[in-house]
C-alpha cells in the first residue's frame, strides 16, 4: 500500500508578493529556478511547527511590504497630505505622525492579514515579540510602531514643504 504524504497542520505559504497582489506568483514560468530578472527563487518545504510556518509568512510579508513600490507610495501619500509643516504647531504636528504611523500600520495589516488570516493582531505581534531576535530591527520597529521616528518624519515634511517651496520659485 503506498504512503500519503503527511497532511498540512497550518496554512500554505503563499508567495508574500504574490499576496500583497504586487506580483504574480514566483517566477517566470519556465520552471528553470529563476525569476524573470535571473534571480534564483526557492521553493517553501512547509517544514517546521505550524508557528514556524506562520511566522516565517509574516516576516517574509513585512519584509516585502518593506521594500515595495506601493510601501514607498504610501509613505509619500501620508507625507503628502500633511499641511505646511510650519502652520501647525507641535501637538498638531504630533497628530499628524500618529495618523502617518496608523497608515503604514493598516498597509501592513492588510498584506499581512493576507498570509495569515487565521492569525488576530494580538497573535501575530506576539508572534514576532516571541521571537524578537530572529527577526531585523527594521522589521521588528516596523511591527511596534516605530518605523519612522517623529524627528525622521518631521525630517521627510519639511523636505517636502522645502522642495514645493522650491517648485513655486
Amino acid at each position: 500500500m503506498a504512503q500519503q504524504p503527511p497532511q498540512q497542520n497550518g496554512p500554505v505559504v503563499m508567495d508574500a508578493l504574490e499576496l500583497l497582489g504586487l506580483q504574480g506568483g514566483g517566477g517566470d514560468g519556465d520552471n528553470d529556478g529563476l525569476d524573470d530578472e535571473g534571480e534564483e527563487v526557492f521553493a517553501c518545504d512547509n517544514t517546521g511547527t505550524a508557528a514556524d510556518r506562520d511566522f516565517d509568512a509574516v516576516i517574509g510579508v513585512i519584509e516585502d511590504v518593506m521594500v515595495s513600490p506601493a510601501f514607498r507610495a504610501t509613505l509619500d501619500a501620508a507625507v503628502a497630505d500633511c499641511p505646511p509643516f510650519a502652520s501647525l504647531n507641535d501637538h498638531e504636528r504630533y497628530q499628524c505622525h500618529k495618523q502617518f504611523l496608523s497608515r503604514i500600520e493598516a498597509h501592513v495589516d492588510e498584506g499581512v492579514a493576507r498570509a495569515v488570516p487565521h492569525l488576530s493582531t494580538e497573535e501575530i505581534a506576539r508572534l514576532v515579540k516571541e521571537r524578537e531576535a530572529e527577526v531585523s530591527d527594521d522589521v521588528f520597529d516596523l511591527v511596534n510602531g516605530a518605523c519612522l521616528s517623529y524627528q525622521q518624519f518631521a525630517a521627510l515634511w519639511q523636505e517636502r514643504d522645502k522642495a514645493a517651496a522650491e517648485k513655486d520659485a
